[in-house]
C-alpha cells in the first residue's frame, strides 16, 4: 500500500495522554506566533488551548457538512457603502446600423454587432449562413490559437435556425437576434460540459444555463463556443495548451478571459462572455486588441458562473467595437434570485448629452509620461473631444495590496474540496505563483487579518468615492499606478479599448467609471474610438 503522502493532523495527535497533548498544543502555538508576526507568553498560551480544541472541533464539524456548489458567504460586498445607487433617465437605445453587406467573408466575420443585428433584421443575412462561416473559421485557424475549449456546433445550428425562423416571422427580439458569440467556459451550459479549463473538471456537466447564457438565448442570440481560460480562471494556459494572442500565435493571450478576447479580436465570433476578478477582462484585451466593459459589481448576476471570490467576480461583454459591449450588457444585466450580490442599477444606453453637460474625466499626466506612444496619442485625442473636460486627481494612498488577502482567501474557501481532496495535484501548472499554492498558503491567514483586510477596503472604498466624486471616468494606461486593484475591490466599470499599434501590436488604454456609470463610460469610449480609428485593423492569420 502506498503511503499517505501528507502527514496526519499535528493538532489532533492520536495516543497522547492529555497533558502532553496540551504542553504539545502550547509549543505549536508559540511557533505560529512567530509566523503570523504577533507574541504571546507562557500563561495566555496556556489560557488559549482549551479554546483552541473547541474551535478546531467546530472546524471539523463545518467540513463534514456539504454545502450547494453555488452557494455563497452571507457576508457581502456592497460598492454603494450603504448608499443608494444612482437613478437617471430612461437611456436612448441603440438601433441597428445601416450598411452595405459586405461580399468577402473575412470582411462579415469582422463585422461589428449592430452592423449584423441590420443585416439579419432586414433578411440580407441568415443566422444560420452566418453561423457556419465561422464554424469554417474556427476549424481553420483555432488549432494554433486554442481560443475554443469546446465548439457547440449541434447546439449553435439548431439556436440559428429558429432565429431565422423567428425572423423571417418578422418577430425580431433584439440587436442579438440571430447573432453568434463564445461563453467563457466557467458558464454553465445545459448538457454540455463546463470544465473551467482545469483537469479536475473536464467532464463536469450541468444541468442547466447559467443565467447569462439564458438572457443571451432569451435574446435570440445563438452559442457557437465555450472559450478558453487559464485553468480556475488564472492566466492563458489551461488543460489543453496555452490560448495565442492572434497578432503573434508565439506570445500568450493573457488571461483569464483568453479564449473570449483572443477568439474575438480573430474573427471567430462577434463578441464573448468575459468575467474579471482581477484583471481578467482588461489584460487579454489588452494584449489582444479586444474592447472589454467590466461592469459595476452587481449589475450582472453570475448564477450558473464558476465563483473565485464573491466579492470581487464580475462578468462582462468582449467585442470589437464599444458600443457592441453596451448591447451585450443591456441583455444580460439586472438581478437574478441565484446571486445575492446582483441589484437593478442605472438603465444603460449612450448619454443623450443635455445642453451644458460636460464629460468630467480625470487623471494624473504622470502615468501617460512614462507610458507609450499610443497611450499618449489616446490622451491627445481625449483632449481634442468636444464636451469632454479634463481635470487632474490624485489617487488614495495606502497599503492596498494587502487586499489581496481577500482574494486569495475567498479563492481558497471557493475551491476548499480540491485542497482536501489533494486534486489540486492534478493542475498542470504548480508553480508559486499558480493556484494550487496560493489556495493551500491561504488556509494559513487568520481571520482577524482577514477582516482587518475587509475594513481597509471599506476605508478604500470611501476615500476612492471622494476621488470619482463628480467625474464620469478616469483615463490611464490600463496597468497605471494601483487603478486596477483600486476599482476591481471598489466595485467600479471599466472600458478597456485599442487606442494604436507599436510594432505590429495592439496598444491598449483604460476608462475606469463611476459606479453605475457604464453610460457615460461607453459614451466616452464611443467617441474616443471614432477619433483614433484604429479599431478596424485586424491580425492576419
Amino acid at each position: 500500500m502506498t503511503p499517505d503522502p501528507r502527514p496526519a493532523d499535528p493538532l489532533d495527535p492520536a495516543g497522547q495522554d492529555a497533558d502532553a497533548q496540551r504542553a504539545a498544543d502550547v509549543e505549536r502555538i508559540a511557533g505560529i506566533e512567530a509566523l503570523l508576526g504577533i507574541g504571546f507568553t507562557q500563561a495566555e498560551r496556556e489560557q488559549m488551548q482549551p479554546g483552541l480544541r473547541a474551535r478546531l472541533a467546530r472546524f471539523a464539524a463545518r467540513r463534514r457538512m456539504p454545502l450547494p456548489e453555488n452557494s455563497s458567504p452571507a457576508c457581502g460586498f456592497d460598492p454603494f457603502a450603504g448608499g443608494a445607487p444612482p437613478s437617471g433617465n430612461p437611456p436612448v437605445r441603440l438601433e441597428p446600423r445601416e450598411a452595405a453587406l459586405p461580399v468577402d467573408p473575412e470582411d462579415l466575420a469582422f463585422a461589428p454587432v449592430l452592423e449584423l443585428a441590420h443585416w439579419l433584421r432586414t433578411r440580407q443575412l441568415k443566422s444560420l449562413d452566418l453561423t457556419e462561416l465561422l464554424l469554417r473559421r474556427i476549424e481553420r485557424l483555432d488549432g494554433r490559437l486554442k481560443a475554443c475549449i469546446l465548439v457547440t456546433a449541434e447546439r449553435a445550428r439548431a439556436e440559428a435556425r429558429v432565429a431565422d425562423e423567428e425572423l423571417d416571422a418578422g418577430a425580431w427580439r433584439g440587436l442579438l437576434h440571430g447573432v453568434p458569440y463564445g461563453a467563457k467556459d466557467l458558464f454553465d451550459t445545459a448538457d454540455i460540459a463546463t470544465t473551467f479549463g482545469a483537469e479536475p473538471f473536464v467532464e463536469r456537466l450541468p444541468a442547466s444555463d447559467a443565467a447569462v447564457v439564458e438572457r443571451l438565448g432569451r435574446a435570440g442570440a445563438v452559442l457557437l463556443a465555450k472559450t478558453s481560460l487559464g485553468a480556475l480562471a488564472y492566466g492563458d494556459l489551461w488543460f489543453g495548451g496555452r490560448t495565442r494572442n492572434p497578432w503573434n500565435l508565439e506570445q500568450g493571450s493573457s488571461g483569464s478571459s483568453a479564449g473570449s478576447a483572443a477568439g474575438v479580436a480573430a474573427g471567430l465570433f462577434p463578441f464573448a462572455l468575459g468575467t474579471e476578478t482581477y484583471g481578467s477582462i482588461v489584460s487579454p484585451c489588452m494584449r489582444c486588441g479586444a474592447t472589454g466593459l467590466r461592469p459595476t459589481f452587481g449589475r450582472v448576476p453570475r448564477t450558473g458562473a464558476m465563483a473565485l471570490c464573491w466579492s470581487l467576480d464580475k462578468v462582462g461583454p468582449i467585442a470589437r467595437r464599444v458600443e457592441d459591449t453596451l448591447v451585450v450588457l443591456e441583455a444580460i444585466q439586472g438581478p437574478d434570485v441565484g446571486d445575492p450580490a446582483s441589484r437593478t442599477l442605472l438603465p444603460l444606453g449612450p448619454y443623450p448629452g443635455a445642453a451644458g453637460e460636460v464629460l468630467r474625466v480625470g487623471l494624473e499626466r504622470s502615468w501617460f509620461e512614462r507610458a507609450g506612444a499610443s497611450e499618449r496619442a489616446a490622451l491627445a485625442a481625449l483632449e481634442r473631444l468636444p464636451g469632454v473636460e479634463i481635470t487632474e486627481v490624485a489617487l488614495p494612498e495606502g497599503p492596498w495590496s494587502a487586499l489581496l488577502t481577500v482574494l486569495e482567501v475567498e479563492a481558497a474557501v471557493a475551491f476548499e474540496d480540491l485542497t482536501r481532496s489533494d486534486r489540486d495535484d492534478e493542475l498542470g501548472w504548480q508553480d508559486p505563483e499558480a493556484w494550487p499554492n496560493t489556495f493551500r498558503s491561504a488556509w494559513l491567514v487568520p481571520a482577524p487579518e482577514f477582516l482587518a483586510a475587509e475594513r481597509l477596503r471599506g476605508q478604500l472604498v470611501r476615500e476612492f468615492g471622494e476621488t470619482m466624486r463628480g467625474l464620469d471616468a478616469i483615463f490611464a494606461p490600463s496597468f497605471a499606478a494601483d487603478l486596477l486593484l483600486i476599482t476591481n475591490f471598489t466595485g467600479h466599470p471599466s472600458l478597456t479599448l485599442r487606442v494604436g499599434f507599436e510594432d505590429g501590436a495592439p496598444q491598449g488604454a483604460t476608462l475606469f467609471g463611476a459606479l453605475a456609470g457604464e453610460s457615460r463610460l461607453v459614451t466616452l469610449g464611443a467617441l474616443l474610438e471614432r477619433e483614433l480609428d484604429v479599431h478596424g485593423a485586424r491580425p492576419d492569420l
